[in-house]
């Protein structure tokens, strides 16, 4: 858990990618977001999780004509090379599909000592690091597991009695602020950057909550979601 000096919170914040199931668009629309909201101003990166997917290796049934694992986890630090040079400094949260891998050996008994970090795993930036949540400026960055529904953001927020940002739930993107005589809290739900065609995906095909593509910018304190908004081919419409 990391704090940040007490000033007003600038930060670019990226829902599930699922790589290397991820919108073939993710990158461009959130370098896009990140030139129009921050152009030469600082700020930080924060990744809620599920940066991976691992589908090959889920305790729902995978797709037996899906990738391998080990294709599956290649690609996958194939595709994540053009984030790390568009990002070398990024704060990642704990997430359930990035670390199915190192479930998966805690349930058949391996210590610790036989496993690799997932930064050596996906070969990535010094700077990339990962922690269960991060907190900058009073706000409450986490993956967002164990709520859900359309206000599941605002109740992690009352639960973490701070402002929150989560990823998690894929549908319900945007923000939600709750007002009382003593102050105001938020929670934000920073939707996904999936690409709903891929097989990886296909569980959710009958779900009448659809992904909600876009991400999340806090711009001096202020929180919003940033739909990635797409044609009838699910094509990016390239405006932020």
């Amino acid at each position: 858990m990391s704090q940040s000096k007490p000033s007003l919170l600038n930060a670019l914040v990226l829902p599930d990618l699922h790589i290397p199931f991820e919108h073939p668009d993710a990158l461009a629309f959130v370098q896009a977001v990140d030139s129009f909201w921050f152009p030469g101003q600082k700020r930080i990166v924060v990744n809620l999780g599920d940066e991976i997917d691992s589908h090959s290796i889920s305790r729902h049934m995978p797709d037996p004509d899906g990738r391998s694992a080990k294709d599956e986890f290649t690609q996958a630090v194939v595709q994540l090379q053009a984030w790390y040079r568009a990002f070398p400094k990024m704060y990642l949260c704990a997430s359930n599909h990035t670390m199915r891998p190192w479930k998966k050996a805690y349930e058949v008994g391996l210590p610790k000592m036989f496993m690799k970090s997932v930064k050596e795993v996906l070969k990535a930036p010094i700077m990339w690091e990962w922690a269960d949540r991060w907190v900058f400026n009073g706000v409450v960055f986490e993956h967002g597991e164990n709520v859900s529904g359309p206000t599941g953001a605002l109740k992690a927020a009352q639960q973490n009695q701070a402002s929150t940002v989560i990823g998690h739930l894929h549908s319900f993107g945007g923000v939600i602020h709750a007002t009382s005589m003593m102050n105001n809290i938020w929670g934000m739900n920073a939707g996904c950057l999936i690409d709903v065609e891929q097989y990886a995906f296909s569980y959710a095909k009958n779900y009448r909550n659809k992904p909600t593509l876009g991400c999340g910018v806090i711009k001096n304190g202020n929180p919003y979601f940033v739909p990635m908004l797409l044609d009838a081919e699910g094509r990016w419409l390239r405006s932020v």
